[in-house]
């Protein structure tokens, strides 16, 4: 999910893992820029604008 290295996750690196980053696949999902902004809002806990691997993991931990 990071490909800059960074050891973080943005907005548009989450899209392209999850989507691809087409806008013909989020078409394709009914995806829409709001259901991103949401969930990036839910993981990114402390409001960065970046998952960090602790946010990330906490998220994955609440849903099991």
């Amino acid at each position: 999910m990071d490909k800059n290295g960074d050891g973080k996750v943005d907005m548009e690196e989450l899209k392209s893992t999850f989507a691809h980053g087409s806008i013909a696949n989020n078409a394709q999902l009914n995806v829409t820029e709001d259901f991103w902004l949401e969930m990036f809002k839910e993981i990114d806990k402390d409001g960065d604008g970046s998952i960090s691997f602790e946010e990330f993991a906490s998220t994955m931990n609440e849903q099991i």
